[in-house]
């Protein structure tokens, strides 16, 4: 099964948020927080590594024989076999989804997007050829 925008996200933004963490409780306990614009600054900082790390949290594209599996936004996982798969195509970097009357769109900038592409046109070059 290929994972897109999971486990690899979860631990690069883990990380940075983090490391983030660790470096403002390190500037706070050497310089204090005497300097308003540093202490905003950091704060402001730190915010942005959380909404990167929540971001990865909200869209999960799960793939292998028996169909694809969708989680977006909070929701539960939605799973789709391949019968309800109606199209994908690329426009503007993004890669859409078109499941059972649903579209859902990422960017190719996902880990793994490309292989979701090759899985996909392997798959259907597959079946249209035994036809």
């Amino acid at each position: 099964m290929k994972l897109t925008s999971a486990r690899k996200d979860y631990g690069i933004y883990g990380f940075m948020v983090v490391v983030f963490l660790a470096g403002t409780i390190a500037f706070f306990v050497r310089y204090g927080t005497s300097e308003i614009w540093y202490t905003l600054l950091m704060v402001a900082f730190l915010l942005v590594s959380l909404y990167f790390f929540t971001c990865t949290l909200r869209f999960r594209v799960l793939w292998d024989d028996d169909g694809i599996h969708i989680r977006q936004n909070w929701k539960p996982e939605v799973h789709y076999t391949w019968d309800d798969f109606e199209q994908m195509y690329i426009k503007d970097q993004c890669i859409m989804l078109h499941l059972n009357g649903r579209r859902y769109g990422f960017s190719q900038g996902c880990p793994n997007a490309m292989e979701l592409i090759e899985f996909l046109e392997q798959k259907f070059s597959a079946e249209q050829a035994a036809e």
